[in-house]
């Protein structure tokens, strides 16, 4: 093997590695360029801690929830709640979630610009071999919502519902110093 084929080589599949990667969707679009899906957020800090809430319900069942404790106006929260119990007991069943957002503090009321991103596993197929286990097939379906509310610290918001599923916020400040 000749000197170009070992450089030229790893430079290639680089490339197609990067295209790879380029390719996937990420779970919250980013904006065009020039665009801004959020405000900025302003180099101050909020006067008291607040612990942002992203709660997820299936009918009246509190399945779980995610939260975050900041003093930051700019919030990002990500991670996954089980929701096993109410799709295939037997399995572990994450929904992927995330949480960005801008949090400003005006005279008692909190107004949070944000955007809500979930990937939903959806049970598509189960299937019983002759032996009699079961195997179940899970596709997962992309939900994202966005907005701006005015909020008053410590009261929960229902922001998105979809087929008895509900995502609510909460914003509560922290008794601290």
């Amino acid at each position: 093997m000749n000197l170009r084929h070992r450089l030229i080589f790893p430079l290639a599949a680089m490339a197609v590695f990067q295209t790879l990667g380029m390719a996937q969707q990420p779970l919250l679009p980013s904006a065009p360029a020039g665009a801004t899906l959020l405000p900025a957020p302003s180099a101050t800090l909020l006067p008291v801690n607040y612990r942002v809430t992203l709660g997820y319900r299936d009918g009246e069942k509190p399945v779980g929830e995610l939260s975050n404790l900041t003093c930051s106006p700019s919030v990002h929260v990500s991670g996954a709640i089980d929701v096993s119990e109410n799709l295939v007991p037997e399995n572990r069943i994450p929904i992927s979630c995330v949480v960005r957002g801008n949090i400003r503090d005006e005279d008692g009321i909190v107004t949070f610009t944000y955007e809500i991103g979930m990937q939903i596993p959806v049970p598509t197929q189960r299937l019983t071999n002759g032996s009699g286990s079961v195997a179940t097939t899970i596709q997962y379906k992309d939900v994202r919502c966005s907005g701006t509310l005015r909020m008053k610290p410590g009261k929960t918001y229902e922001v998105f519902q979809t087929g008895g599923r509900t995502l609510s916020i909460s914003i509560t400040p922290e008794n601290d110093p």
